[in-house]
């Protein structure tokens, strides 16, 4: 099963729509994953599948509490929690054997937290912002976790493999390194 994960469109819905399209012709995407910052730019994309989202910083109810600030589920056998900010991902949460995927930063990375793993896909605001340039993620998941980074392009920029332990994932870099493999604070 694959899933596209997404962050930070920031109302640009052409672009947006046009990585969208370019995961689909990298990927078969079952899912896409929105971690935020104008998620209901998802509403206008073309996308047959399932869409999970969670608001950012700039939805109006992400500082009243009335929306939550982040989703958990299971997704071929493992657990997801996303999120916006690494800073929304709940206390009793923290050092479970989970896939934690946050935005917020418009940063690639990927760090252990406990015996699981948190994951920024960076941002697709612009073809470049804050320094960065845009980027997205497809995770393949199989007998392990293929985590592929992707510019807006659709050049491969990196690749990642989880492996799957009983307790715990275990995290080895197949090619590239543009993915951070720094910790991130999430208190």
């Amino acid at each position: 099963m694959n899933a596209l994960i997404i962050s930070d469109s920031h109302g640009n819905i052409s672009f947006l729509q046009s990585i969208v399209k370019t995961a689909e012709k990298i990927a078969d995407i079952e899912q896409i994953w929105h971690l935020g910052d104008e998620y209901e730019d998802m509403d206008y994309i073309d996308f047959d599948g399932i869409v999970k989202k969670v608001p950012g910083t700039r939805h109006p109810e992400y500082y009243s509490g009335a929306l939550d600030k982040f989703l958990s589920f299971p997704f071929s056998g493992e657990e997801i929690t996303i999120v916006h900010s690494p800073y929304d991902i709940p206390k009793f949460l923290i050092g479970q054997k989970r896939l934690f995927f946050y935005g917020h930063l418009h940063h690639s990375n990927i760090a252990k937290s406990g015996n699981g793993l948190l994951i920024s896909p960076g941002h697709i605001k612009y073809p470049f912002d804050r320094g960065y340039e845009a980027s997205f993620l497809i995770a393949e998941f199989s007998q392990n976790i293929n985590l592929k980074q992707y510019d807006c392009s659709g050049k491969l920029r990196a690749e990642a493999v989880i492996k799957n332990l009983a307790d715990r994932y275990e995290l080895s870099q197949a090619n590239g390194s543009p993915i951070g493999w720094e910790n991130v604070e999430t208190e």
